[in-house]
């Protein structure tokens, strides 16, 4: 038996070809070894795995010149197919000082979900791609605005109840690199999970969280992260910053207070939540920073047409 370990997963099942019975000299590691392995086998899983996330691969052109407020990405692969939810965007800045504009989103396929990713430096022309690793699952993929330590980093939930940190050396395989930090409080029981990437202030990464809690309603939170250790909690709001008041009870998605991202005008930072009602105003909580104690809590562990271009 011979098994390679490949970004992707194992790419070979073994040195015997399944389809001639005879020893195959690649060890059982060659594209068309692979592609006779019978389903079900970790070489054919794998090539699908590797073909799933190819035909995810495409870009998008807007004409130079239209409006920008008139370049709307619509669904343009299978994976994607039911919807593009909840982006996280971030002007991320290289080691080079080059900017490219960075978005996570979830894509569903009516099915399944699955964490895609988008880049652009223009907002005219964009790259879409699906995330890969056994960190890039489920929802809220939020990259930092750099590289940390010469990796990129996000912020992940790939447990669907945990905010997590992801690492990666090229933003498309992402590793696991520990819980954040798990539900304490009565208002976040059920799961937490980011608002958005990470913002860089003087006193460290600020992150914008939300919390789920009784009868599913969300409340938004907040985290402080060491600047060069951002495994490390510095402090954490005990009381959340925003709750539903009335008028967010209702609607289609009601009890929800909830922001995909923040903006940093001048020297501050600031969050439109997105609730139920467009004429909400949220109760403001008046806590100011804790201790964060253990960082795992006492849980455990009028669209314009645009050129789509596969890759």
């Amino acid at each position: 038996m011979v098994v390679v370990q490949h970004e992707y997963g194992i790419l070979g099942c073994s040195a015997v070809c399944p389809t001639t019975s005879t020893r195959s000299r690649c060890g059982g590691r060659s594209a068309r070894c692979i592609r006779n392995c019978p389903p079900g086998r970790p070489g054919h899983l794998a090539i699908e795995q590797i073909d799933r996330v190819a035909a995810g691969e495409y870009g998008v052109t807007f004409p130079p010149d239209t409006a920008i407020s008139e370049r709307l990405l619509w669904p343009a692969s299978a994976a994607e197919s039911h919807g593009m939810e909840d982006v996280r965007l971030v002007r991320f800045t290289d080691d080079d000082g080059e900017i490219t504009y960075y978005g996570t989103y979830t894509a569903y396929d009516g099915d399944h979900i699955a964490p895609q990713l988008l880049a652009t430096k223009d907002f005219a022309t964009f790259e879409v791609g699906q995330l890969a690793g056994p960190a890039a699952r489920d929802k809220g993929m939020a990259l930092f605005p750099r590289k940390v330590g010469g990796r990129y980093l996000a912020l992940s939930r790939w447990d669907r109840e945990n905010i997590s940190l992801s690492t990666s050396a090229d933003a498309r395989v992402w590793h696991r690199a520990g819980i954040l930090r798990a539900p304490r409080e009565g208002w976040q029981l059920v799961q937490v999970g980011n608002c958005g990437s990470p913002i860089e202030t003087d006193d460290g990464w600020l992150v914008l969280t939300h919390g789920v809690g009784a009868m599913r309603t969300y409340r938004i939170g907040a985290l402080l992260l060491d600047m060069d250790d951002p495994a490390r909690i510095r402090a954490v709001l005990r009381e959340p910053l925003l709750s539903a008041n009335a008028q967010d009870r209702d609607g289609y998605v009601p009890n929800v207070v909830y922001s995909c991202g923040a903006l940093r005008p001048s020297r501050t930072a600031s969050a439109t939540p997105r609730s139920a009602s467009p004429r909400s105003t949220c109760r403001r909580s008046s806590t100011g920073w804790v201790d964060p104690g253990p960082t795992s809590g006492d849980r455990p562990t009028g669209p314009v047409k645009a050129a789509v271009v596969p890759h």
